[in-house]
């Protein structure tokens, strides 16, 4: 008997563990101003939970694989790039392998 509670113990813990891997937290989500530029209000990236979002106050679609950003507007229109964050800042790379930097609105 005490075999099978503590198998029944370590398995589930295992799926435990499992699934808190496979839920990773999306830090992209919320509203990133640039950090270097000021164009006014419509010059936001916009991150929500379900893969959409807005730039430059267009509808897009967003998919996030490791350090990889892909962002969709309407059409056929794409941008790859890589970013990294750190705190409320956000650094993307820009057509030309630049950094650009955004911050987290709060």
């Amino acid at each position: 008997m005490k075999r099978t509670v503590a198998l029944f113990i370590v398995l589930a813990t295992i799926c435990l563990m499992l699934v808190s891997c496979g839920k990773s937290k999306n830090e992209l989500v919320g509203t990133w101003e640039p950090r270097d530029y000021d164009f006014g209000e419509e010059y936001v990236l916009t991150f929500n939970a379900d893969g959409t979002g807005t730039y430059f106050g267009e509808d897009i679609k967003y998919e996030v694989k490791g350090d990889k950003l892909s962002i969709w507007w309407e059409g056929t229109e794409s941008l790859d790039t890589t970013f990294k964050i750190n705190g409320d800042e956000l650094c993307t790379k820009d057509t030309s392998g630049e950094d650009v930097y955004w911050t987290r609105v709060k």
